[in-house]
């Protein structure tokens, strides 16, 4: 899933749950509060008196809105951080974009040209600079205020690492099929590999919650690198991350049609030019309309006897086939195993979500599909 992507690290904890549930206990205090100030100016050399006076007066009131809520809990006005948004559009456009300014008061002209090149500039990432209007003004729509408190943090030990090369005493092998052929892959349990261990591929680490793949070619090591994983977990997230996760996606397939949103592992929704949404692999073979439930136009393979199941679990840890067969949902392009279901014999096909895909573009993201 890495191969080509400019990713400066990655992170792969043996239980994902474990991992999202220590970044909540990292994450800040934050409470957020906004007001319409629908206030416009032409442009930073026009007088500023109104379109200041609007903004400063709406952040004062959010701030104390804001310092309220966390009176709640104890915490005094000196002790919050407050950070400053504005939502801003073009004078007569309908989609504005929220940014955050580095100033607590509108005073200067300086402070206006800040506000219009930050909207500008996320502007043109959304939109292409093409699109910018400047000579139609602009409006602020909406004033934010987010006030931030620092939360306790766990005092996390560093373990000393250990030799690169794992002990062999827990090391199997196991033949593989990786891209159309089969290989013998080192297979390690991921909880015996010690910190500083270091696995070239082709490998695969097992844990109850996770499997980890090392192709051939690649190297990755076991360390704890607990600030790092404090940073990445308790930091805000870039407000652009939905566009860069799309960007790439986009420019892993081998195939041009738009893509509107990741769907599931190897699955995406795309847009054809008859403005028509289907879920397609990212091998390019495409099952159904959105509305539709994909699992229906695929290979199913089910494993409802003991020795189906056998052939993946040893004996005694599978499930009893009167009581759970496994389905495997399989592309019919590529033979990816895209998703597996455990449930009861004749139990209907899961439908597992459908999403309100222009809800989520007009309201989550501030950019409605045309």
């Amino acid at each position: 899933y890495t191969a080509r992507l400019n990713f400066e690290d990655i992170l792969v904890p043996s239980w994902a749950a474990g991992f999202s549930a220590y970044g909540c206990a990292c994450a800040e205090y934050e409470y957020r509060a906004d007001k319409t100030a629908q206030v416009s100016i032409a442009n930073a050399q026009a007088d500023l008196t109104v379109f200041a006076a609007a903004i400063n007066r709406a952040w004062e009131e959010l701030k104390e809105r804001v310092s309220s809520e966390f009176a709640k809990s104890g915490v005094r006005k000196e002790e919050i951080e407050f950070r400053h948004h504005l939502c801003v559009q073009y004078v007569g456009q309908l989609n504005d974009v929220e940014i955050q300014v580095p100033f607590d008061r509108v005073v200067t002209s300086e402070h206006v040209q800040t506000i219009i090149d930050l909207f500008e500039e996320d502007y043109s990432k959304m939109y292409s600079r093409a699109a910018r209007s400047p000579e139609l003004g602009y409006l602020v729509t909406t004033a934010i205020i987010t006030g931030v408190v620092d939360s306790e943090k766990p005092n996390l030990p560093e373990e000393p690492l250990g030799p690169e090369e794992p002990d062999v005493r827990f090391q199997q092998t196991r033949q593989v099929y990786y891209k159309g052929s089969w290989t013998e892959a080192k297979v390690y349990e991921m909880e015996r590999l010690k910190p500083g261990n270091r696995i070239r591929g082709f490998a695969v680490l097992e844990s109850p919650n996770t499997t980890f793949v090392v192709p051939t070619g690649y190297v990755t090591y076991l360390e704890l690198p607990f600030q790092k994983v404090h940073e990445m977990q308790s930091s805000h997230k870039d407000p652009d991350r939905f566009w860069k996760m799309l960007q790439i996606a986009q420019e892993s397939v081998p195939w041009d049609d738009k893509i509107l949103l990741p769907y599931a592992e190897h699955l995406y929704v795309v847009e054809k030019p008859d403005k028509s949404r289907v879920v397609k692999c990212n091998c390019g073979h495409e099952f159904c309309d959105v509305k539709q439930n994909w699992k229906l136009k695929v290979v199913i393979y089910v494993r409802d006897s003991k020795e189906k199941i056998n052939e993946i679990y040893p004996d005694m840890l599978g499930c009893d086939p009167d009581w759970m067969e496994l389905r495997e949902y399989i592309c019919p392009g590529c033979a990816t195993l895209l998703e597996v279901e455990a449930v009861p014999p004749g139990y209907p096909v899961v439908f597992d979500f459908q999403p309100d895909i222009d809800t989520f573009y007009e309201k989550w993201l501030n950019h409605p599909l045309k």
